[in-house]
């Protein structure tokens, strides 16, 4: 993870994790509610989706992929979501 691009923000008891892909023709942006399991994306397209139930350690994994795309798409198989925009 490059320090330029995350940013992990503690507001009362939610913890928030985002973070931008530059390299990705897929995924722009995803924003973690770690508490809620809430895993927001922003496609590069502009699509906005939220997924339901999401652990952490699935972000985490999303993150460090060298195919965010590829790796979002098997991770969210099965989730409850909801495109928001």
């Amino acid at each position: 993870m490059s320090a330029d691009n995350d940013e992990l923000l503690f507001l009362g008891t939610e913890r928030y994790l985002r973070h931008t892909f530059d390299k990705s023709s897929v995924v722009h942006f995803v924003s973690y509610d770690s508490l809620l399991k809430v895993l927001m994306v922003v496609f590069t397209t502009g699509a906005t989706y939220e997924y339901v139930g999401v652990e952490q350690l699935w972000v985490e994994e999303l993150i460090a992929s060298t195919s965010p795309g590829k790796h979002l798409s098997s991770m969210v198989k099965g989730l409850k979501y909801q495109r928001v925009k």
